[in-house]
């Protein structure tokens, strides 16, 4: 609370220093009429650095907490952050509670695996140096939810002798629902309803079986519900109208191209790797990509953080400043190249692949989960 008022006393100085320069006389009321530049200027710059100052000694030491997945179906899970308080006491407070103690390494880095409580864990950290000086990081709600779904649905007829059909169910909100044939998913949606439908299923002469499944936001599957349909295909003594070949559309799909990779020289071990891409941008490429990406930095990797960054160009294409998971934090130039960014976290399985119209600085994130 005390930054947030600091920060926004700061704001107002600031300027109310701009207005008073170019138009002095609105202070009259302050200065009991006798308002000049020199005077608001004096005023308004002691004002905004005392204020300045105090925020950076309110901010100086709050440990950060890195981005965990939530909701989740798994009780434990990994708190990982930084602190600006070297070797300082860590202790990770749970709805208020304090529930688990450690100690940052000397690098102000913590890992503290706690075991969550069904729905709401209210996270916050608090850090303690040599002084007894103790700071408190921004509270995270990480949701555990381990009941599955409810799923029905309305079976559609059959036999049918057209060759698509149409699914209709209820579920929960929020949900994704699957259609499998055999082993392989040929169709899914996400849900903004207790109520959805999928539309244009194929089908193949003869008999066709499908599994339905509803996962929710925690990767928790419901129980499968079992389709079967006969189509059987309507016989037809019409000779085919030729009609003459229609020209193409070619779409260049986008090749993306493996740039350079870095690992970061601490404990956590965290790695980056640069793509760029050509053509029209595939999310589903890039997904399949750091899907594989995502297997191949688990097995047998010690390192906590992996990222997959896309840029729009080569030439644009850098680490960023601070460590990797800042994000690029202020790095408006790298920012604006950015098309899409993928983060995985090995120890508590965060997984999201964010993409822009745009670019990262200028454009609203959609966020696929891995």
């Amino acid at each position: 609370m005390g930054i947030v008022l600091t920060f926004l006393l700061a704001g107002i100085a600031f300027w109310a220093l701009v207005i008073g320069l170019i138009y002095p006389k609105a202070f009259n009321w302050l200065f009991k009429g006798k308002a000049d530049r020199k005077k608001v200027s004096i005023v308004f710059c002691s004002a905004f650095v005392i204020f300045v100052v105090a925020l950076i000694l309110f901010g100086t030491g709050q440990p950060v907490i890195a981005k965990v997945k939530t909701p989740t179906n798994q009780k434990n899970t990994t708190i990982s952050g930084s602190s600006a308080y070297k070797n300082s006491k860590i202790k990770v407070i749970r709805n208020n509670e304090t529930i688990k103690e450690a100690e940052a390494d000397g690098g102000g880095k913590f890992n503290v695996e706690i075991e969550l409580a069904e729905g709401s864990n209210k996270i916050q950290v608090s850090s303690t140096n040599a002084k007894g000086t103790t700071k408190k990081s921004s509270q995270v709600d990480i949701i555990l939810d381990t009941v599955i779904p409810e799923l029905s649905i309305e079976q559609p007829q059959s036999p049918t002798s057209t060759d698509k059909f149409g699914l209709k169910g209820k579920s929960e909100k929020n949900v994704q629902v699957i259609i499998y044939s055999g082993d392989k998913e040929i169709k899914k949606i996400k849900t903004d309803s207790d109520s959805f439908e999928v539309k244009d299923i194929s089908l193949i002469e003869g008999e066709n079986k499908f599994a339905v499944k509803a996962v929710d936001e925690a990767d928790n599957y419901s129980l499968a519900k079992d389709i079967t349909i006969a189509y059987n295909k309507p016989s037809t003594t019409e000779t085919a109208k030729t009609e003459p070949p229609k020209e193409e559309t070619k779409t260049e799909v986008a090749a993306f191209e493996f740039i350079k990779s870095k690992t970061e020289a601490d404990e956590n071990k965290n790695k980056m790797d640069l793509y760029t891409y050509n053509g029209e941008f595939n999310l589903d490429k890039l997904k399949t990509i750091c899907k594989e990406k995502k297997e191949e930095f688990g097995n047998g990797n010690t390192g906590l953080f992996y990222y997959l960054v896309v840029f729009n160009n080569k030439d644009n294409a850098v680490f960023p400043q601070d460590p990797f998971t800042a994000s690029y934090g202020i790095e408006e130039v790298p920012q604006k190249h950015i098309k899409a960014m993928y983060e995985y976290n090995r120890k508590n399985g965060y997984s999201k692949l964010d993409y822009y119209d745009s670019n990262k600085w200028e454009g609203v994130a959609k966020t696929e989960d891995l």
